[in-house]
């Protein structure tokens, strides 16, 4: 089980790092 990640803001930096961790396979909870 992979614990939640927090994402330090919500911009597009933020959303793009969002996307690059799902891409490489993190399953576990993203919060913005």
């Amino acid at each position: 089980m992979n614990a939640p990640l927090i994402i330090v803001g919500a911009g597009h930096a933020g959303g793009r790092a969002a996307l690059t961790l799902r891409d490489q396979g993190y399953a576990g909870r993203l919060i913005l």
